[in-house]
């Protein structure tokens, strides 16, 4: 099981590159927005949606975007777009709704040229394995596609919770209550 080993230390070093402060500055806007609106594709889209039911169960008034249930965006609230490039035309879309019903945008990307991100208030960089990037992470061999920025997306935003949990002083017992129960 070495790829094992070797996925979980990359996943590792990844994370341990993201800026504390701009990950500070998302767990602030999490905490204080309104309700948080969560935006992202494919196997990124499903990173986001756990991390929404974990806002749900924090009683953080939490919509995926295009889920029949979301409500309209509106002043106060976050749009949190995660994203390995930054830069899908139909978020940029979005954004232009969300920014024009006078929301706040937070993006988690890859790409530290992320067209997004001069759109957003806050940004947070995860390091991924792309070509021409010099990271250390850039060696060989490689897992496919964005499979790096998911993993550590998941890790990252698990330890926003954490983060967000002792800001709110919201407990375990209180996350259980919350819990699903007709699984």
């Amino acid at each position: 099981m070495k790829n094992a080993i070797r996925i979980a230390q990359r996943i590792q070093a990844a994370v341990e590159e993201i800026d504390g402060g701009a990950a500070d500055s998302l767990v602030a806007a999490v905490a204080t927005g309104r309700r948080v609106f969560v935006l992202g594709a494919g196997r990124t889209g499903l990173v986001l949606q756990a991390f929404a039911v974990r806002l749900r169960q924090m009683q953080l008034p939490t919509f995926i975007v295009g889920a029949p249930l979301c409500g309209a965006i509106s002043t106060g609230d976050l749009l949190l777009i995660a994203s390995a490039s930054g830069g899908r035309a139909t978020h940029a879309e979005f954004v232009r709704v969300a920014k024009a019903a006078g929301a706040t945008l937070a993006l988690v990307t890859a790409d530290r040229g992320a067209p997004l991100a001069a759109e957003a208030e806050t940004v947070v960089r995860i390091p991924s394995v792309a070509p021409g990037d010099d990271s250390r992470l850039n060696r060989l061999p490689h897992q496919p596609l964005n499979t790096l920025f998911e993993q550590a997306l998941s890790v990252f935003f698990d330890a926003i919770v954490v983060e967000l949990m002792v800001r709110l002083k919201v407990t375990p017992a209180f996350m259980r209550s919350r819990h699903a129960n007709l699984e």
